[in-house]
């Protein structure tokens, strides 16, 4: 990631913006493309949601830039312009952002740590207010770096569980243990809130839970917050220990759970942000889509 690229920190916050300079990969559920495009009336109108205030980027590019635009607003992704056609759900962008604010409050959220516990628990509280039900998917993961292995969790929310056809729109909600393009090195252990980067995501699906009740769909949908998915520490550490977890899980029921797409939601709130494509090996869209069983079109 560029330095432009680095985390927005809220303004009530102002500590070092983390950022990467190990390998960027695009996580395991990045890119799944819709097996049926006909069948899948309701995931589309929810793609619209989702776009509602910002451009969608597509998730399987690599390292990202900041491009500079005029200002629109200090809203939740406020450079962005409204899709065309259809008739979205108003999104609430200053709510959202006030979602973000409130997250960044909380502080680091590495997994295992304190802070990820506490917003695990607000988490919690804001979905069972809005009547939602929430599920943990509970696992323990060793890193290569660190010594002691460590209790993770994705979180799930599940609207029309009954329905065996179903959509993901997920998010990572773990923040970086280390802020690793920070310019001085020395700072690089100093508490940063990933406001963007692990964050923003998690604003949101929580903005988004408004509406859910109002939609309507022909497929279940699943908000999946995957845990671990940057629980780097060092150079050749393993990336996306929830999303792998989540996958080997959902192989297990796949006669049960028919997944027919996914999207996922990172460090949509910077301005202008712009992906290029990875060149990592194996981290391709195709080499996503096949690692899910699923097709990809383009």
């Amino acid at each position: 990631m560029t330095r432009s690229a680095r985390d927005k920190v809220v303004k009530s916050a102002n500590p070092p913006a983390p950022s990467r300079a190990f390998p960027t990969q695009p996580g395991l559920w990045a890119v799944v493309g819709f097996k049926q495009a006909g069948l899948v009336g309701g995931a589309i109108l929810l793609v619209v949601v989702v776009l509602v205030g910002l451009l969608m980027f597509q998730p399987w590019r690599g390292s990202a830039e900041t491009i500079a635009l005029g200002d629109k607003g200090d809203g939740f992704a406020s450079d962005r312009d409204p899709p065309a056609g259809g008739t979205p759900v108003p999104f609430d962008s200053r709510r959202a952002m006030g979602y973000l604010e409130e997250l960044c409050k909380i502080g680091p959220r590495i997994s295992g740590s304190e802070g990820m516990k506490k917003q695990q628990e607000w988490i919690e509280k804001h979905f069972t207010d809005l009547g939602c039900k929430v599920a943990y998917q509970r696992f323990t993961a060793r890193q290569k770096s660190v010594r002691k292995p460590v209790d993770m969790a994705n979180m799930i929310v599940a609207y029309h569980p009954e329905r065996t056809r179903r959509v993901i729109l997920c998010s990572h909600y773990d923040t970086r243990p280390i802020a690793d393009q920070e310019e001085n090195p020395r700072r690089w252990r100093e508490p940063f809130v990933s406001a963007n980067d692990g964050g923003s995501g998690v604003a949101l699906l929580m903005e988004l839970a408004q509406h859910m009740k109002d939609l309507k769909t022909d497929v279940g949908v699943d908000f999946v917050f995957f845990d671990g998915e940057e629980y780097v520490h060092e150079r050749d550490d393993d990336y996306f220990f929830g999303s792998k977890h989540f996958a080997r899980e959902y192989a297990s029921v796949r006669r049960k759970i028919d997944y027919r797409g996914a999207i996922l939601l990172d460090m949509v709130p910077a301005r202008a942000l712009a992906f290029r494509s990875s060149r990592t090996p194996g981290c391709g869209p195709g080499d996503c889509a096949r690692r899910c069983g699923a097709s990809r079109r383009s």
